[in-house]
C-alpha cells in the first residue's frame, strides 16, 4: 500500500493549494462587498437625514400633523425640491394644490377621530426606510464579523446541499470564475428583512378629502388599449412584410444597450418579431396619445407625463443595475497565470459605465424627464 502515499500526499497538497486560493477569493469578495454595502448604508442614511430635514420644515410651515400625512404619502421619499414638488403633484393630482387648505382638512380629521388619524399616518416612508437601514446595519455587523457565517453567504444553493466528501472538498470553495455569482449571493443576503414601503391608495386620499381631478385618472380604458394594439398589429404586419420598412422597425425598436442587444440577437426569429411587435404597439399608443395632447384633449397631457415618468424610471433602473454589475466585475476580474493561480487583473469599467449612464440620460431627457428625478 506504500505506493499510495505519494498519490495521497500529492492530492492533499493540491487540495490545500486550491483551498488557499479559494480563501483569497472569498476574502477579496467579502472585503469589496462589505465596503460597498457600508457605502450604500451611508448614502441611505444621508437621504433619510435630508428627508427628515424637509419634513421638519413642512411641520414648521403647515403643522406636525400635515407633515405626518405627507410622510405617509411618500412626499419626502425623493428629498429634493423638485422631487418633493413632483410627489405633491402626484398626490393631489394637480399642480394647483393648496397646502394651507389641506392643513385645515388634516387638522379637522385629526380632531374628529384621533385614533383613526394615528392609524392613517402609521405608515411612515421615512420610518420604514430607517427600519430597513437599521436592519441592514445589524445584519452586516452580526455576519461580517463572523467568518463562518459570512463565508456561507457566498455559496450558491447547490453548494449548500453538498454532503459527505463532496461537501468536504467543494462545499465552501469559491472557484475561479465564481467570483461574480458569489458577490451577487452576498449582496443579496445583505438585503435581509427589507420592509415594503407603504402603498398610497385612493381611500387614503379620500380620508383627507382629496378627489383626483378627472384628468388625473386613467386616460385609456382597457377597451381603448385593446383597440389601439389591434390597429398597431395590423400596421406592424403590413410593414414587417416589406424588407425596407422591416429594416426601419428593427433599427428603431431593437435594444440600444449592448448587453440587451446581445441577448436580442441570440433570440429565434419568432421571439425577435414578438419583441419588436410589443415595442411597436407601445410606440403606437404613445403616438396616439401625443396626437391627443396636441389637440388639447382633457387628461391626455397628464397621461403622457405619467407614462414618460414610468418609462424613465424603468430606463434608470436597468441602467443602474448594469452599472452595478460592471462595478462588481471590475472588483473581481482575474486571469490564471502559467501555474494555474488566479492573478488579479483589474478591468476598468469607467468608460463602459459612462456610456451606459450617457445613453440612459439621453433616453430619459428625450421623454421630457429630468434624469436626476429618477436617480441618473
Amino acid at each position: 500500500m506504500a505506493f499510495l502515499v505519494p498519490f495521497v500526499t500529492g492530492a492533499l497538497t493540491e487540495l490545500e493549494i486550491k483551498r488557499k486560493q479559494s480563501d483569497a477569493r472569498a476574502n477579496d469578495i467579502i472585503s469589496n462587498v462589505g465596503e460597498k454595502v457600508l457605502n450604500e448604508i451611508d448614502q441611505e442614511e444621508k437621504l433619510i437625514q435630508k428627508a427628515n430635514s424637509f419634513k421638519k420644515q413642512y411641520a414648521i410651515n403647515y403643522g406636525e400633523q400635515t407633515a405626518a400625512v405627507l410622510d405617509s404619502a411618500g412626499v419626502f421619499d425623493n428629498p429634493t425640491d423638485v422631487g418633493i414638488n413632483n410627489a405633491l403633484i402626484r398626490f393631489f393630482g394637480t399642480e394647483k394644490y393648496n397646502l394651507d387648505n389641506f392643513k385645515t382638512k388634516v387638522e379637522s380629521k385629526a380632531k374628529e377621530d384621533p385614533k383613526k388619524f394615528e392609524d392613517l399616518t402609521a405608515g411612515s416612508f421615512i420610518g420604514t426606510r430607517k427600519t430597513n437601514v437599521r436592519e441592514r446595519k445589524d445584519f452586516v455587523a452580526d455576519n461580517f464579523s463572523n467568518t463562518p457565517n459570512v463565508r456561507d453567504l457566498l455559496l450558491s444553493d447547490k453548494q449548500k446541499e453538498y454532503t459527505g466528501v463532496r461537501k468536504l472538498i467543494l462545499g465552501n470553495r469559491i472557484e475561479a470564475g465564481q467570483e461574480t455569482s458569489a458577490t451577487s449571493n452576498l449582496l443579496e443576503a445583505t438585503k435581509v428583512n427589507q420592509t415594503e414601503l407603504p402603498i398610497i391608495s385612493t381611500s387614503f386620499r379620500d380620508e383627507f378629502g382629496i378627489t383626483l381631478p378627472k384628468e388625473a385618472e386613467s386616460f385609456y380604458t382597457k377597451e381603448d388599449i385593446f383597440k389601439l394594439k389591434d390597429k398597431a398589429l395590423t400596421e406592424f404586419n403590413n410593414n414587417y412584410k416589406n424588407p425596407v420598412t422591416k429594416s426601419v422597425i428593427e433599427s428603431n425598436f431593437k435594444p440600444k444597450e449592448k448587453v440587451a442587444l446581445e441577448k436580442y440577437n441570440k433570440l429565434p426569429a419568432a421571439d425577435k418579431r414578438k419583441y419588436l411587435l410589443e415595442q411597436y404597439q407601445s410606440d403606437y399608443i404613445n403616438r396616439d396619445l401625443q396626437t391627443q395632447v396636441e389637440q388639447n384633449v382633457p387628461g391626455a397631457a397628464n397621461e403622457l407625463q405619467t407614462r414618460n415618468l414610468n418609462s424613465a424610471t424603468s430606463i434608470a433602473q436597468r441602467a443602474l443595475k448594469r452599472i452595478n454589475d460592471l462595478e462588481e466585475l471590475s472588483k473581481t476580474s482575474s486571469i490564471p497565470d502559467n501555474t494555474g493561480t488566479n492573478v488579479f487583473d483589474p478591468y476598468d469599467a469607467t468608460l463602459d459605465i459612462e456610456k451606459i449612464r450617457s445613453l440612459a440620460k439621453q433616453q430619459i431627457i428625450n421623454l421630457g424627464i429630468d434624469p436626476t428625478d429618477v436617480g441618473i
